[in-house]
């Protein structure tokens, strides 16, 4: 019985990631899904990549509150090498009254100014992959017991 829910837990968690979408957003071209990274991620459904591109302005403000996988990159050529995506600040909610959680969301390759968590007492937002970016400000979180933080750099 152990077996057999482990394999349709494999199976559910495999079925989920084929429906999964890929999402293009670049704030300088009219090429991509989308110019806004919060309008990406507010059209997103849960479990979606957003692809991010590069660029010398930043992406402002965002608030994740679904699971969501973001990873910057250059999609578009026309930018020099010197831009990032940079982001002003992200908060990551996970709020029981309305259904909102970040959990398990993937955050790779960007520059964040300032990272933050909201919950409920005692509802933590967890299993956050957070690597490979340069973080500008001490993240501002509950409780990261169980994400995965990796290869980040520190202003």
């Amino acid at each position: 019985m152990k077996n057999l829910i482990i394999t349709l837990m494999l199976l559910f968690g495999v079925c989920t990631s084929i429906n999964a979408q890929a999402i293009y957003v670049c704030n300088q071209s009219n090429n991509a899904d989308f110019n806004s990274l919060q309008d990406a991620i507010n059209q997103a459904s849960h479990g979606d990549s957003i692809y991010v591109n590069l660029s010398h302005e930043s992406y402002g403000e965002i608030s994740i509150t679904k699971k969501v996988v973001l990873i910057a990159k250059r999609i578009f050529t026309h930018e020099s090498n010197n831009a990032s995506a940079k982001i002003d600040k992200i908060i990551l909610e996970k709020i029981i009254d309305d259904n909102s959680d970040a959990s398990h969301s993937v955050i790779h390759g960007f520059e964040i100014n300032h990272l933050m968590t909201i919950a409920d007492p005692g509802n933590f937002v967890k299993n956050v992959t957070l690597t490979s970016n340069q973080l500008n400000y001490r993240p501002n979180t509950h409780s990261t017991e169980t994400w995965k933080i990796a290869n980040n750099k520190k202003n």
